[in-house]
């Protein structure tokens, strides 16, 4: 039969697989513009970002239901591991209440539960001992932790827009090898010169590009992608591509206790 543990960690693939459906479909409905402009105080040209439409509702509650599979699938790990370790095993609700995969603030705080998860056996603490579940240790189970109550409390995840990539296109002259009359032109050899945009992007945000009237190309690419927005957890992240490294650390813990249970 399968481990209720696997069950939760599938469930928490297949909602990734349609959070990054649902993302691609809706950017690649190219929801935001970009403006292309010339600046006649510093003679560089920018681009004006226009954000209308905010993310799909669905993108969110796809989010979190990855996040509360992913924290599920450590918890009935936990709980399978105690089930096998202790004799006698839980019994009354206070002691199956306890039964959480410890995942810490602080190193302090972890050295609190030493010796609750002790019970379960000198292997089991070593593993976790090695694991290091708080911050400053295994910073990714606890960026887990704390985008999963975050979204428990608040239903929400809070996100915001960046571009993963945004390129003016700048004429340069072409090489000196180029051979007459079947080289390229001034117009047709360009460069690209990306920058870093802030975040998270804002309608009316302006882009420099430090390329001049001369220099210059009509060409903007711009490339969007949608992050959290989460101080302290996860700010600036990309949604999609942070929770497949939270699904791949949570697949390495499982692997690591599964010969223990």
């Amino acid at each position: 039969m399968t481990a209720s543990y696997d069950a939760k960690l599938e469930r928490a693939k297949e909602r990734l697989h349609d959070l990054y459906a649902e993302v691609r479909a809706f950017l690649d409905t190219d929801p935001y513009g970009a403006v292309f402009k010339h600046d006649k105080q510093t003679g560089h040209h920018r681009t004006k970002i226009a954000f209308e439409p905010p993310a799909p509702m669905n993108i969110l509650i796809i989010a979190g239901d990855v996040l509360h599979n992913l924290r599920c699938a450590l918890d009935h790990l936990y709980w399978d591991l105690a089930h096998a370790r202790l004799k006698p095993p839980p019994a009354t609700e206070d002691e199956k209440k306890g039964l959480q995969f410890p995942i810490c603030k602080s190193a302090k705080s972890y050295s609190a539960r030493v010796k609750e998860i002790g019970r379960l056996g000198p292997d089991v603490l070593k593993v976790f001992d090695a694991l290091k579940p708080y911050q400053g240790g295994d910073d990714t189970l606890w960026r887990l932790n704390e985008l999963s109550n975050r979204d428990k409390h608040r239903t929400l995840l809070t996100v915001g827009f960046k571009t993963s990539e945004v390129r003016f296109l700048k004429k340069s002259p072409p090489p000196p090898e180029a051979p007459l009359g079947g080289g390229a032109t001034p117009a047709e050899v360009i460069t690209s010169v990306t920058i870093a945009p802030p975040f998270p992007l804002k309608d009316g945000d302006i882009l420099p590009s430090g390329i001049s009237e001369a220099e210059a190309t009509k060409n903007v690419h711009t490339r969007y992608c949608i992050a959290f927005n989460e101080p302290g957890g996860a700010e600036g992240v990309e949604v999609v591509s942070t929770l497949a490294a939270l699904f791949d650390r949570v697949d390495e813990v499982i692997e690591l206790f599964r010969p223990l249970i």
